[in-house]
């Protein structure tokens, strides 16, 4: 979480999925804080993991997308 926020902070947009073994809302609160798109505690489902990476790829492609069609 600690690389989410630094990329967070120089710009890159880039999606970020947390596994982690505790399912603390702090922690869960820091992940959204910085930016995490999905956030999946130990031992994590793998269907679930690949839907959210699958969701997290289609939401970059799409935000990418507009930014081009806006001229960025």
């Amino acid at each position: 979480m600690d690389l989410q926020k630094k990329l967070s902070s120089i710009g890159m947009d880039i999606p970020a999925i947390v596994i982690s073994a505790s399912d603390d809302e702090i922690v869960r609160e820091y992940g959204r804080h910085v930016g995490a798109v999905a956030f999946f505690r130990k031992p994590v489902d793998d269907q679930a993991l690949l839907d959210a990476i699958l969701w997290a790829v289609a939401g970059a492609r799409e935000r990418v997308g507009q930014s081009k069609t806006m001229g960025n």
